[in-house]
Formats: structure tokens, sequence, C-alpha cells
């Protein structure tokens, strides 16, 4: 592992080549025309270069005693670290090994015991995702000044979706069961929530309960009802989903046949790419732009920010609509993006993931 003193790339030529492509003004009087928004200037920083495939990460407070958040960040040969700023750029710690695989990462308070928020993780209980082997669920925290990892569920087969939520840990996988996690005085605990109609591949606290995008094309979402659960499928696709997030009322999917919808009271299609897509965000990441920007990334290598005409995604708009910038390509396929404030500015900045086991972070600038 090596570490790259707050290295700084230019901005990506696809930002020049937008300006380019810009339009000519009409003839219309001064007055009435309004002047041309500068395009994003997003840079990207390399803060860990792992050995092996990075599977999934996220970002959160991880230390109490530190400004600002930090990113978790889990990899093919079991290993968890831990990233976060300093002084002359960025810190990253091997914090924890598993003995299998991890596929997905979740940060948030899944113990409410102890203080601080926990790295939940899912993926294998033994050696890599292509032995299809059993599957495992890991809570790590930090303890007296040490990172202590624990295992909280096991599965008979691969674990790969993973979310925080009301204390507890929620995990779902190739078992085709939603289970959860929680902890009290007499150790860790794990339930069935209920079955899923495939295959869950990713997992969000979102609509007053969980979300869970599935390999047969659905999202299942569920909520408690008295001392059980109901289960309400809230979108369907012909495509497996891959990776899902949510902001507020709406959930943003991203699919195995490229397509990134926006599930509000409708799905909106806001973005097709030629290849799988493993990252899906909505977020604010541009404070000079109306309303939430859409992310994604996959197995094109790209980064691709989506940035709304009129403030927002719509029926009406689609992706015609939306500029698209995209200010990384990585030397890999990307398997996980993630969004969350990691410095002093308003905005959220982007955290990317993969097979060359690069964790970037990208901030408009």
């Amino acid at each position: 592992m090596s570490l790259l003193p707050h290295s700084r790339l230019r901005p990506s030529p696809t930002l020049a080549l937008l300006a380019c492509a810009a339009p000519a003004a009409s003839m219309a009087p001064a007055s009435e025309v309004a002047p041309p928004r500068p395009p994003a200037q997003w840079t990207t920083e390399i803060v860990l270069r792992a050995p092996d495939k990075l599977g999934g990460c996220a970002v959160g407070e991880l230390d109490a005693g530190a400004a600002g958040a930090e990113i978790a960040a889990v990899s093919r040969d079991g290993r968890f670290y831990v990233v976060s700023r300093a002084t002359d750029g960025w810190r990253a710690a091997d914090v924890f090994q598993s003995s299998g695989e991890m596929i997905q990462c979740a940060v948030g308070d899944a113990d409410p015991t102890r203080a601080g928020l926990e790295i939940a993780a899912v993926g294998m209980t033994e050696g890599p995702e292509v032995d299809e082997g059993p599957g495992a669920a890991y809570v790590v925290s930090r303890q007296d000044g040490r990172w202590v990892g624990e295992r909280v569920i096991e599965s008979d087969a691969l674990l790969h979706a993973v979310c925080i939520d009301g204390g507890a840990v929620y995990v779902a996988g190739y078992d085709r069961k939603l289970q959860r996690a929680a902890r009290s005085a007499a150790g860790w605990s794990a339930e069935v929530v209920g079955e899923l109609p495939g295959a869950g591949k990713s997992a969000v606290a979102a609509r007053g309960g969980i979300v869970v995008g599935c390999t047969d094309g659905s999202l299942v979402l569920f909520r408690r009802a008295g001392d059980g659960w109901t289960r309400e499928t809230i979108d369907q696709r012909g495509s497996g989903r891959s990776r899902i997030a949510a902001h507020g009322e709406q959930i943003v999917a991203s699919d195995d046949d490229g397509t990134l919808s926006i599930v509000g009271e409708e799905r909106v299609e806001v973005f097709r790419s030629g290849a799988k897509l493993r990252g899906a965000v909505l977020a604010d990441l541009d404070p000079s732009h109306a309303g939430l920007e859409a992310a994604t990334a996959g197995y094109a290598r790209e980064v691709t920010i989506l940035l709304p005409a009129g403030g927002g995604f719509g029926a009406a708009s689609g992706n015609e609509a939306a500029v698209k910038i995209t200010p990384f390509v990585d030397a890999d396929r990307i398997h996980h993006l993630a969004s969350g404030n990691l410095d002093e500015d308003p905005e959220a900045e982007l955290v990317a993931c993969g097979y060359s086991g690069l964790l970037v972070v990208l901030d408009r600038r």
C-alpha cells in the first residue's frame, strides 16, 4: 500500500470539450441573454493505492477525535481501510483483516451501546467471491484506541448488500434474504426480516424502512409493522439492480444494463452506459448548479456526473437535458461510488474505488 501526499490531477479534458462545444449566443438584446455558466472544475485526488481490488467505500465520522469525516474501504484480500485527511495530504490505516473478500461497506451507528460510528461490511466467509462459498458480515469499531472486528452474521451464500439504520445492521445477498443484526448486552444476534425475489445486491435506509436492489430488477421496500415486517415492490425493471442510494424519498439506482434511474413518484431514466454500472449517487455535488446532481460509475471505468436542466430531473427532461461531465477515468473497472462531506465546503465530494485498487476523491472547486 502506498499513499500520495495530497496529489492532484488537472481537470478532465472532457470539461474543456463541453466548453468548446457550447452553442453560440442568440441575437437577442444583451439584457435578455443570461451570462454563460463556467464549466465546473473538478479535481481528483488519489488517496490510497491498495494492493488488491477495492470492493466498496463509504464516508462517515469514524474518529470522534478528528475533524471531519473519514473514508472506509474494503478489499478483495479482506482488508478494512480507514482514510482521513492530514496536514500533508491523506493518511491511510489498514485497521482489520477478515478471512474472506469484502464486497461492500457502510458507515453508521451500528452499535448504540458504544460511542462513535462503526464500519459494517459484507462478503465472503473465506476466500474470494469467485469461490461462491458462504457469506459473512462484520462490524469494525474503535475501542480503547484500537480497531476491533466482530463477525455478526453468517450465511450459506455470498452477502453483497449492507446498510445501517436505527442502531442495527441490515444485510442481503445471494441467499435471497434480508437479515438484521443488532447488539445487546448479551452480544450480537441476527434475525431474518424477509425473503427477496432475487439476490440482494445493494441496500439503503429510505422511505421509512430498508430498500433492497435485487438481481431480478426489483427495488423492494421492507417496513416494520407491529412485531413483523411488510414487503412492497416499489419499482421493477428488466435488468438487475447493482447499486442504490437515496436522497429523501428519491431512490437512485444503477443497473446491470448500464441504466441509471431516479425513482420517485415515477421512474426517470437519466443516463445510459454501454457497460454495467456499479455506482449510484444523488447529492448536492455542485453548489453553483441549482438542485441535486446524480453520479454513476462502472465497468466503462468512468465516473460520470449529471447536471439536470431546470434544477431537477423529471420525466420531461430525461437524458438529453442533463449536462454530462467525466472528471475521472480509472485504469480498470470501477466497483463502487459513494458521497459525503470530507472538507469545510458545503457540497459533498465523490469517492470512487474498484479493481485498480485506487481510492479516489473527486471534488468540485
